[in-house]
């Protein structure tokens, strides 16, 4: 293996990305390899050097727990939300992971929101970014049950999407596909957006502005919908980089992004103009996109705790949109206490929807976790797996 290019060291490991397996644990364990986590980003290095500096080793931090912060608190939050979604508002509301419910769904049950994001994670982690191949894995979850727990299938499922993949089905091109109507202005295409900030991070704003237009096209082509991708991805990628920033500061911060992104655009900055205009107005409860953004937004700006956020959307009847990686979400989601943020049962238990996907999701979190700390050899412990 090659020397480090940064401090010349010599002892390298290599780093093996997917779901680990038992073996692949043990020999991580034994200090042969490094479990680089489920998905292997555009930035990820195909090997550690076991000596170098910690900032020769930081990828592993940056990438791996905010990636799974942003992927786990968007399941995670779906999953509680669930058996809430259509009902009134109620501030003394009891929120805890429960199943049943407004759709009858097991206790653990991500819906369309959650199985399409993990569709895009998987398209941008496979292909790079594709709308078109976007748009195949959108079908094979509406057709072939992908990217739902345990593959039990769709439940649920929004007329602008449903209307979108008829569309696609007849082969209209998938930037062509959502709907720019008056009835097409859903939040569809914002639920499922947050991969595009995490899996690129060398993309330009302007790049990261033009792949969240093209992505909510695919399904929601209003420009409400894509201004508000576009903004959404910005706020992503400017929590990531300011984590302990306040969250109007980096609202502030992502807005001035956009408008520059839109220098040369002015319809695009004038559909801006109107989602900021939009935010004293807002009714929370709503499924409108921009109702959605804002709702979301001022749960997010208000709650000091990943658990605070979803609670105030549940009891506001809002529709929490995934929250980007932040000091909050971090803990809660990478750093391996998902169960306990909102009374998650454990993987095994009975009655629990997904159980399987979410007992390998929560192995492959662990092993991401613990190869954050660095790649020191450590002995196997002799735990039951």
């Amino acid at each position: 293996m090659p020397p480090c290019p940064a401090c010349g060291s010599s002892k390298a490991l290599p780093v093996v990305y997917g779901e680990p397996s038992i073996e692949m644990m043990q020999a991580e364990w034994g200090g042969e390899m490094i479990l680089g986590g489920c998905f292997r980003m555009v930035e990820s290095p195909d090997y550690v050097w076991v000596a170098a500096s910690a900032a020769c080793r930081g990828w592993r931090r940056t990438m791996t727990e905010a990636t799974c912060a942003g992927v786990y608190g968007h399941l995670v939050g779906d999953a509680i939300g669930v058996p809430y979604e259509f009902t009134a508002p109620d501030p003394g509301r009891i929120v805890e992971l429960r199943g049943y419910g407004t759709h009858g769904q097991p206790p653990g049950t991500w819906s369309d929101d959650g199985a399409l994001m993990l569709a895009l994670l998987d398209s941008l982690v496979s292909v790079g970014f594709d709308p078109a191949d976007q748009g195949r894995r959108a079908l094979a979850w509406a057709d072939a049950k992908a990217y739902t727990p345990d593959g039990d299938g769709s439940f649920d499922i929004g007329g602008a999407t449903s209307a979108a993949l008829s569309r696609l089905r007849r082969g209209t091109p998938a930037i062509e596909a959502g709907g720019t109507g008056e009835h097409d202005q859903g939040n569809g295409s914002l639920m499922r957006l947050l991969p595009i900030a995490l899996v690129d991070g060398r993309a330009t704003d302007a790049e990261l502005v033009g792949r969240a237009h093209l992505a909510s096209r695919v399904t929601h082509g209003h420009p409400n919908c894509q201004a508000t991708c576009a903004l959404y991805v910005l706020i992503a990628r400017a929590v990531r980089e300011r984590p302990d920033e306040e969250p109007e500061a980096v609202l502030a911060i992502s807005v001035d992004r956009l408008l520059e992104a839109y220098r040369d655009r002015p319809d695009d900055a004038k559909v801006l103009r109107g989602l900021l205009a939009h935010r004293s107005a807002t009714k929370p409860g709503r499924a409108w996109v921009l109702d959605s953004f804002w709702s979301a937004w001022e749960a997010v700006a208000a709650s000091t705790s990943y658990r605070e956020t979803i609670e105030r959307c549940v009891r506001t009847a809002t529709t929490p949109i995934p929250s980007p990686p932040s000091p909050a979400a971090s803990p809660a989601c990478a750093g391996g206490s998902t169960s306990r943020v909102a009374g998650f049962p454990p993987s095994g238990s009975t009655g629990c929807a997904g159980r399987r996907s979410w007992r390998r999701s929560w192995r492959a979190l662990k092993a991401e976790r613990e190869a954050s700390r660095g790649p020191t050899p450590r002995r196997r412990t002799g735990r039951a797996r």
